[in-house]
This record gives C-alpha cells, sequence and structure tokens, in this order.
C-alpha cells in the first residue's frame, strides 16, 4: 500500500502527474523557442537572440516588438503551471505519506 491506495493505482496516479507536468514544460519550452524566433526575424544577424541563452530579455524584447501577441501571457500561465505541478508533486510525495 503507498499513500492509502494499492501500488498500482499509486504508480497510474504518479505517472498522470509527470506527464502533466512534463507537457507543461514542453509547451512553455516551445513558447519561449516561437517568442525567440518572432524577435530574431526582426532583428539582424549579429543582434539576434541565441537559442540557450532566454529570460526575461525575451519576453521584454518580444512585448515592445508584438504588443498584442499572447505568448508572453501563455509563458507565464505555464510557469504558474510547473510551481503548480510542483507542488502537487511535493504533496503526492510528502504529505501522503
Amino acid at each position: 500500500m503507498v499513500f492509502g491506495v494499492s501500488w498500482e493505482i499509486a504508480m497510474v496516479r504518479f505517472r498522470i502527474v509527470g506527464l502533466i507536468g512534463a507537457g507543461i514544460a514542453l509547451t512553455a519550452n516551445m513558447l519561449a523557442h516561437e517568442m525567440i524566433d518572432q524577435i530574431n526575424q526582426k532583428l539582424p544577424k549579429e543582434k539576434q537572440i541565441s537559442w540557450f541563452w532566454y529570460l526575461t530579455e525575451i519576453k521584454r524584447q518580444h512585448k515592445a516588438m508584438y504588443p498584442n501577441s499572447k505568448l508572453s501571457l501563455l509563458l507565464n500561465i505555464c510557469s504558474v503551471g510547473l510551481v503548480v505541478w510542483f507542488l502537487v508533486i511535493i504533496w503526492f510525495w510528502v504529505l501522503e505519506r
């Protein structure tokens, strides 16, 4: 017994929670790369943003270049989703024992 349920049911729960977190992380990564693509389309070659370096700078630049875009909002939603997912993982592993 794990968390008051059988081992098989607990593993199904862990897999579902893990897949949700992986999906949110993948979506956030794809949104960030789309923002970099859009920014780089408007910048000269020597000023383009590297794929391996992106933080709050891309959000600021993207918002300035594409004021009506929802990508920054979606990226923020994914970030909050990852925090919630992390809290759920902690709840499953720590508080349910």
